[in-house]
């Protein structure tokens, strides 16, 4: 949480547009560029920025063959900013999170978060599978009712 309001406070369009969405009373559209600004955040500044687990048998990966009982380092916060995987890895765009979507019966397009996307698995900020973080959806959950109850009554500067 600590990092979106960082984020926030250095990267004031993303602020400015979520006022501006607050005062248009686009409510779907606020929620859903909060959420990609949280997704953003956890990508930019990732709270644990490594991974550390032991291997358990022999495996290989990619060309390395990994021994049994070796300790791999995953390095969270380096994927987060590769150039191969993220197009301007060091500038804080919460939209790379959304996706546009058309409803053909109103033809109407609104925005959702891009879950069906790579982009969840490559930002991994609590993990994936059964080693993922026990505690990441009530962290999920403070961070929307703090953050989204700071953002509608005070505007974050970092000066």
């Amino acid at each position: 949480m600590n990092n979106s309001i960082l984020l926030l406070s250095e990267f004031k369009y993303t602020q400015e547009k979520l006022n501006l969405l607050w005062c248009l009373k686009d409510k779907k559209y606020f929620k859903t560029f909060f959420q990609g600004i949280i997704a953003e955040a956890m990508r930019y500044k990732p709270v644990g920025p490594v991974v550390l687990r032991k291997c358990t048998k022999r495996s290989e990966i990619g060309s390395a063959m990994v021994q049994c009982g070796t300790n791999i380092v995953i390095n969270i916060a380096g994927m987060n900013r590769h150039k191969k995987y993220f197009k301007q890895p060091d500038v804080v765009l919460p939209e790379r999170f959304l996706s546009t979507t058309t409803d053909n019966a109103q033809n109407i397009n609104y925005l959702q978060l891009a879950l069906d996307s790579d982009l969840q698995y490559l930002s991994a900020p609590t993990g994936h599978g059964p080693k993922a973080c026990v505690g990441r959806f009530f962290a999920k959950a403070e961070m929307d009712i703090i953050l989204g109850m700071l953002l509608v009554e005070f505007k974050i500067d970092s000066e």
